[in-house]
């Protein structure tokens, strides 16, 4: 496990995320600036060969835009060292603070079961976009409150009693978020098990979030992936992804 003192300062040395990266116009065929949404605009983010359109609103939102972390994070995923073909057929995952939906998307093309959570303002947003990928046999939309277990097993209970295979938490972790951080772990301890593999994709924003690490460390080993693993174009000096077990 990495030290929690030393996660700021060993969070990745190269630039933003830019490849492949563009911003369309969802309202005219014909990418007619002046009649682009100054609310909604979409991303278009090519993924395994294909391309993966999110809608996005920026009327104010929080979480109904695709952040830099989501991009690193499924750009890890093309590893496939790490992840072989087929590798995410048939799991199970959960994720948490799914936003847009895009990873949850993203997952549900390479043949995860996912269930994407967030809070109810951001259902319908999320909804669209997994329709709109075709992945709605793949992707299920729920609403989630952190710290709510009832709701958790219930979710739980439509995969399997044997918790998730993986767990999703993409740019959760910002002090905007600081009321709701401890009710965060009480549901990754909640929705995981001994193999239950998290996988956190954090942007650092404010020092203070080490306090999170801190608190995750009670109950769970984590560590940072190595640079050397990440897309060599898409990754930031300061965006990590932790894997995350729960402590035996």
């Amino acid at each position: 496990m990495n030290a929690p003192n030393n996660i700021l300062a060993s969070i990745m040395k190269t630039k933003k995320p830019s490849k492949n990266d563009k911003i369309v116009n969802t309202n005219n065929n014909n990418n007619n600036s002046n009649n682009q949404s100054s609310s909604e605009l979409s991303k278009e983010i090519e993924s395994f060969d294909r391309t993966v359109t999110i809608k996005q609103d920026f009327s104010g939102e929080l979480g109904a835009t695709v952040w830099d972390a989501s991009l690193v994070l499924i750009k890890y995923f093309e590893n496939i060292t790490e992840f072989p073909l087929h590798f995410f057929k048939g799991k199970r995952v959960l994720e948490l603070g799914a936003g847009t939906g895009l990873v949850s998307i993203v997952l549900g093309m390479l043949g995860a079961d996912v269930i994407a959570t967030d809070l109810e303002p951001l259902l319908p947003l999320m909804k669209e976009n997994v329709k709109n990928n075709n992945v709605e046999h793949r992707v299920k939309v729920e609403e989630l409150k952190w710290g709510d277990k009832d709701k958790l097993l219930s979710l739980i209970n439509l995969q399997d009693p044997h918790r998730f295979d993986f767990i999703i938490a993409s740019d959760v972790i910002a002090h905007c978020y600081n009321e709701s951080l401890d009710q965060l772990i009480e549901t990754l301890k909640d929705s995981s098990d001994a193999n239950t593999t998290i996988l956190i994709a954090y942007e650092l924003r404010d020092s203070r979030d080490i306090a999170f690490f801190k608190k995750l460390s009670q109950d769970f080993e984590y560590h940072k992936i190595s640079d050397s693993k990440l897309d060599p174009v898409w990754r930031s000096e300061d965006i990590g992804i932790f894997t995350v077990t729960k402590k035996k």
